[in-house]
């Protein structure tokens, strides 16, 4: 293991001086679902799926370890086994015969276990802090969210305070769910095409040189004139609706929407 982390509680107890006065914290279910997430997380921490994937590779196949997931298997290692022997020192109803400081996820289990007692000590604020970034780290490496695509600003009407204002909730399609699409401000659910619509006011067909500033602006994805008329001319791009042929003009709503999910694709591939 990783080499040990120094006890010294009276530091630590000047550092979280002002936490302890927190009275709405519930720090027993905190600290439970913290150490949840950690021993869930753990057997794939140390087999982590690649960035942008959600499986992991059988063990004949194996990749090597990433650094990140190293990183984090020492740092959780390390205090577990902190707050393990820091508990021991003033918990003197606990049991912690046969544990050994060694076995990061038995740490786990100990402080589980006495989550009571940790919600009325002194230290069990600084204790869950840490507790909820190991979680917030593992679950990361562990269970990596799937690609997604800015679709632009939420344009839904809500009130707030009296006043009717757009959201404006950054809309972002996942690749999991890509047929409904929902803000996380309002709530509002549409498809791809109901938020471009909604999304993009105006509808004045345009040149595909047009297009790249407004895919740039609108969704934050950079693709060159020429990289447009290449998909163009392999049909992958929607037919245009006028223009010329030296200069076709298109709705833009049609080619964001082609463009989301060419680079969708791309990204999960």
């Amino acid at each position: 293991m990783s080499s040990r982390r120094t006890i010294d509680l009276r530091a630590i107890q000047a550092s979280t001086a002002t936490a302890t006065a927190a009275p709405h914290r519930n720090l027993e279910a905190e600290v439970t679902r913290h150490l949840a997430v950690i021993r869930g997380a753990w057997p794939r921490l140390h087999n982590p799926p690649h960035a942008n994937a959600t499986t992991r590779h059988p063990p004949a196949s194996r990749p090597p370890m990433r650094t990140d997931a190293l990183s984090l298997i020492a740092e959780i290692s390390r205090d577990l086994a902190f707050w393990v022997q820091a508990l021991i020192q003033d918990d003197t109803d606990g049991d912690p015969r046969g544990l050994s400081l060694d076995d990061a996820m038995g740490c786990a289990r100990y402080l589980a276990g006495r989550v009571g007692f940790i919600a009325e000590w002194t230290y069990g604020n600084r204790l869950a802090t840490e507790m909820h970034d190991h979680a917030r780290a593992a679950r990361g490496i562990a269970w990596p969210r799937p690609p997604s695509i800015l679709l632009g600003e939420c344009t839904n009407r809500v009130s707030v305070d009296g006043t009717v204002v757009p959201c404006g909730t950054q809309v972002r399609a996942h690749m999991e769910t890509p047929g409904r699409v929902t803000c996380r401000g309002c709530g509002k659910s549409d498809t791809i095409d109901g938020w471009m619509l909604a999304i993009v006011a105006d509808q004045r067909p345009v040149t595909l040189p047009q297009l790249v500033p407004l895919l740039h602006k609108r969704l934050g994805i950079v693709v060159s004139a020429r990289t447009l008329q290449r998909m163009y001319r392999a049909g992958q791009l929607c037919a245009p609706i006028g223009g010329t042929r030296d200069a076709p003009t298109f709705d833009r709503r049609d080619v964001y929407a082609v463009v989301i999910s060419h680079t969708a694709r791309e990204k999960g591939a």
